[in-house]
C-alpha cells in the first residue's frame, strides 16, 4: 500500500517538475509581447501623449511659479471648506 502511494507521489512530483520546466520560458515571451504592444501604442498615440505630457508639465510649472510668487488662491471647496 505504501509503495503504491509512494509511486503515485513520485509520479505526480515528476509530472509537476516537467510542467514547470516546459513553462519556464513562457513568462519571457509574455513580457516581450507586452512590451511590444506598449511600444506600438506609444508610437500610434505619440502626438496625443506628447500633448498630454506638455499640459501636465505646464500645469505643474504654473503651480510651482504661483507657489513661489505667493499668488496661490486659497482653495474654498472640499470637506469642511
Amino acid at each position: 500500500m505504501l509503495d503504491r502511494l509512494y509511486c503515485s507521489f513520485v509520479s505526480a512530483k515528476t509530472a509537476f517538475v516537467n510542467r514547470m520546466r516546459e513553462e519556464k520560458g513562457s513568462h519571457t515571451v509574455e513580457i516581450v509581447i507586452f512590451i511590444a504592444i506598449a511600444v506600438g501604442l506609444a508610437i500610434i498615440f505619440r502626438n496625443q501623449i506628447a500633448k498630454l505630457m506638455g499640459n501636465i508639465f505646464k500645469s505643474a510649472d504654473k503651480a510651482a511659479t504661483d507657489l513661489s510668487e505667493g499668488t496661490v488662491e486659497k482653495f474654498s471647496g472640499g470637506i469642511g471648506g
